[in-house]
């Protein structure tokens, strides 16, 4: 994650990106640890751009998928 002007919140692109992430770590018997990491010192992932969802009315419709 690399968005410090926003402490790493997620729009909907990352959270597709981490879905599809822990999908393919799922399907890898040989996987034993993931490390996701994040930009900046302040603070690791505040969760959902809020902003984001707000722009798209409060859908990501592929998420519920």
């Amino acid at each position: 994650m690399d968005r410090i002007e926003v402490l790493n919140a997620l729009h909907q692109d990352a959270h597709f990106e981490l879905a599809s992430a822990f999908d393919l770590y799922a399907t890898d018997a040989e996987l034993r640890v993931a490390v996701i990491t994040g930009a900046g010192d302040c603070a690791f992932c505040v969760g959902t751009d809020l902003k984001s969802l707000a722009a798209t009315s409060g859908r990501w419709h592929a998420l519920a998928e």
